[in-house]
């Protein structure tokens, strides 16, 4: 269990039945009915959640201003969209050094914030400003609940397949490739993993048509931590065995090609990278459309099964991220 896990386990242990419905998922699931019993027949619940990002840990020292303001914002929404929810709020607290008061970083700043928030319909309501070393964000996001809907990852179930928002367009671990050559001053060769890691895309349409198009309930998740993490986490809270063929997920060329520079194996990109936000499904097959593909099965036990090409690969070997290593 690494650091982050035990962290979270202990806030369970003291909390005790008042952290159930608040840790375990992207949001916390309120309901709004019986926050505002005034308002009559709600059928919504709100949902809420937060997310920090701090230089040198989630992003570059030399990011571009528009594109942090933009990821701040899409980090948060891709919660909602892992519930399957519709975002309507979003607050922003921003410590920053004397380097980012310039006007033009702030207005690059913004710009970022304002077109996230206006592309996904979310609304900036408030936050906070201190000044600081270097520059910490925490973002806090509110949406809602379409008819009390919403994806846990605890309901996963035997005869599901595991499905996820990728395709030729969209692929996973092209941010953790992206990544890498940001580092190694390469984004010109490889500019659509470098643009995949600077200005990720929030599925809150896939997430929220998906929630609702099915008629039993399904588990959902993001990638911000890795594909290996969101079938862990879902396996555990689902007490599911889940069996997964890496061969039907499609790769991107510059993702081949980083891979090869940099000597990691593409699987390792695949599973462990982290910050694609694209979402991790279980339901019924009927439910899917084109915007998802299948890569796997629910099926009675525990545990995960991976392979590629056939060959079983050793999960206990790959390292998924850890906020505190």
């Amino acid at each position: 269990m690494n650091r982050e896990k035990k962290i979270i386990s202990l806030i369970k242990e003291t909390f005790g039945e008042a952290a159930k419905n608040i840790i375990g998922d992207d949001c916390a699931v309120l309901p709004f009915q019986a926050l505002c019993k005034d308002f009559g027949d709600i059928k919504e619940n709100l949902l809420v959640s937060t997310d920090a990002m701090v230089e040198g840990v989630h992003f570059l020292p030399n990011i571009e201003p528009y594109y942090l303001g933009w990821k701040s914002v899409a980090v948060n929404l891709s919660d909602i969209a892992a519930m399957g929810g519709l975002a309507k709020n979003f607050f922003l607290s921003a410590s920053l050094p004397s380097s980012a008061l310039a006007d033009v970083w702030l207005q690059e700043f913004l710009k970022g914030i304002y077109d996230c928030c206006t592309k996904y319909s979310a609304q900036l309501s408030g936050g906070d400003l201190t000044a600081s070393d270097k520059i910490y964000l925490c973002g806090t996001i509110v949406g809602v609940s379409q008819n009390s809907k919403v994806a846990k990852r605890s309901f996963a179930r035997p005869g599901h397949v595991i499905a996820v928002t990728a395709s030729s367009q969209k692929t996973l671990g092209d941010s953790a490739a992206g990544f890498w050559a940001l580092s190694n001053n390469l984004q010109k060769e490889f500019p659509k993993v470098t643009l995949a890691h600077l200005k990720p895309i929030p599925r809150l349409v896939e997430g929220f048509a998906l929630l609702q198009s099915a008629e039993s309930p399904i588990s959902m998740m993001d990638t911000s931590d890795g594909l290996l993490d969101c079938l862990q986490q879902i396996s555990e809270q689902s007490q599911v065995k889940l069996v997964v063929d890496l061969n039907c997920l499609p790769l991107s060329s510059e993702l081949i090609g980083c891979a090869k520079r940099a000597g990691v194996k593409t699987e390792e990109w695949l599973l462990t990278g982290g910050e694609d936000y694209e979402l991790v499904a279980t339901c019924d097959p009927a439910c899917l459309n084109q915007d998802w593909t299948v890569i796997g099965k629910v099926q009675e036990g525990q545990g995960i099964e991976i392979t590629n090409r056939k060959t079983l690969i050793n999960i206990d070997a790959l390292k998924s991220f850890d906020h505190f290593c």
